[in-house]
């Protein structure tokens, strides 16, 4: 017979250790959990795995059920395409007028714009004048004989000099 070599595996035993200080400081809250789990299961879950598997074998026992889901499934997302198909349809007849309004009043600009010479050379004027006088300079300060000037730079031990 074989002899084990490892009598006294740490894996396990460290495991061992772990899992009975867990029971020791935290066992009425392991039992609690426990508890609760198994209570939600029973109320909660377990009807609803029920109820699962009755569909399930009511959609096998009846395969014309799953063709006429099926053919309910295709007259709604047709139902919902010719929906969309309108919409869309509307829409593109609304950007459409939108759009020949908006060139119906760019030529009339443009038009009303050519039969006016005048506007047109007052425009010309416009941007050919200048916004202000040429021997303006903002750096320069008012003209009333105050102006700016800069301070002298200060001589003391500070600047290095000899």
């Amino acid at each position: 017979m074989a002899e084990l070599k490892n009598k006294d595996p740490e894996l396990i035993t460290n495991t061992i250790a772990i899992v009975s200080r867990l029971f020791v400081n935290y066992g009425w809250y392991v039992l609690a959990v426990i508890i609760i789990g198994v209570i939600v299961y029973h109320k909660y879950l377990r009807p609803l795995w029920d109820q699962m598997a009755e569909r399930r074998e009511r959609m096998s026992e009846d395969p014309d059920a799953s063709a006429r889901r099926q053919e309910q499934m295709d007259a709604a997302r047709r139902r919902q395409q010719e929906i969309y198909d309108k919409q869309r349809q509307e829409y593109e007849r609304k950007e459409q007028e939108k759009q020949t309004e908006r060139q119906r009043q760019r030529n009339e600009v443009i038009n009303s714009v050519d039969n006016s010479a005048d506007i047109a050379n007052e425009l010309r004027k416009r941007q050919m004048r200048p916004l202000r006088d040429n021997s303006f300079n903002p750096l320069m300060g008012s003209s009333s004989g105050a102006s700016y000037r800069p301070s002298r730079p200060a001589c003391g031990p500070s600047d290095g000099g000899g």
